[in-house]
């Protein structure tokens, strides 16, 4: 995953930019007039400098990567509630639309009771009154 990381977001670059500086570092040191006792020294606390660097850099990556990590599950844990609370919505509503189609069916199987006795009733004093 890190590599995947420093692929696509300039690690390949960072790396290549490093070990440029310490070519060119090493190069100058070896190029200077200096006494072989110096130039170690020299090389030696350059490279230690340089682990200091790339140590720092190491570690603000992995804090970096770990915050990447914490906002990205943060990040899902919002969608997934969002997706709940829509789902808690959407079956609230269906079971109120459920209600009132059962409300609307009893009063309409109410209403049909109805016309129906007024309907007998008529026919009734239809035919006594033949």
């Amino acid at each position: 995953m890190a590599d995947d990381f420093e692929e696509h977001h300039g690690g390949g670059y960072l790396r290549g930019l490093l070990t440029g500086v310490l070519v060119g570092a090493a190069a100058a040191l070896l190029l200077a007039p200096k006494r072989g006792d110096e130039m170690r020294q020299d090389l030696t606390e350059s490279a230690g400098r340089w682990r200091e660097k790339a140590e720092d850099l190491k570690s603000k990556a992995g804090d970096l990567s770990g915050r990447v990590s914490e906002t990205a599950q943060d990040l899902k844990e919002r969608g997934q509630h969002f997706v709940e609370s829509a789902k808690e919505r959407g079956a609230s509503v269906f079971d109120h639309a459920h209600d009132e189609v059962d409300e609307l069916a009893s009063e309409a199987a109410e209403g049909i009771a109805e016309v129906k006795e007024k309907v007998e009733e008529q026919a009734h004093d239809v035919v006594e009154s033949i």
